[in-house]
């Protein structure tokens, strides 16, 4: 009987030894690409965001994205955040303003991926994105005023390659 108390403890004890010495694993947060942008509107409409030109796979495909997101009036800053799926990189980012004409603050537009982050101030649109005809832009206020031409409403920005470039550390 004492045998076997014995090998009974012994073998309790080589059972703790070996949980206690199984590597402890730390999952990392996946790298993403994030386009956030501080606001405020005086209409109800919807941005999207289309990350295009990813390169997928073994880099011989590319393939587009596109994220709506419904954005409410206000007269109070609010932040809208466009994720890219995986850590795959896109070289060319669009941002669609919405279908209504509208009157919108920016305040700040920032693209993060990884540990890097560029922050564009609202004042300085106009340097880091090219902006389409139906895109008035006043730099004192950071206010962009949509508008109609021909009965069409298609205000885009389009994030510039060398904000692009630099963010990915491709200079």
């Amino acid at each position: 009987m004492l045998i076997c108390l014995s090998l009974f403890f012994n073998c309790n004890e080589n059972k703790d030894k070996s949980e206690e010495s199984l590597p402890l694993e730390v999952s990392k947060e996946p790298i993403k690409l994030i386009v956030s942008v501080e606001y405020k509107s005086d209409i109800s409409d919807f941005f999207q965001c289309t990350f295009s030109n990813i390169e997928l796979g073994d880099n011989t495909q590319t393939g587009n994205y596109t994220i709506t997101q419904k954005i409410n009036s206000s007269d109070e800053l609010k932040t809208t955040n466009f994720k890219m799926f995986g850590d795959y990189i896109s070289s060319k980012i669009q941002l669609k303003l919405g279908k209504k004409p509208k009157k919108m603050v920016i305040n700040n537009i920032t693209l993060s991926y990884d540990d890097q982050k560029v922050i564009v101030d609202g004042l300085e649109l106009d340097r880091y994105f090219t902006m389409n005809n139906y895109v008035l832009f006043n730099k004192e206020t950071k206010t962009i005023e949509t508008k109609t031409i021909n009965n069409k409403h298609i205000p885009v920005l389009n994030f510039r390659q060398g904000f692009i470039r630099k963010l990915f550390n491709l200079e």
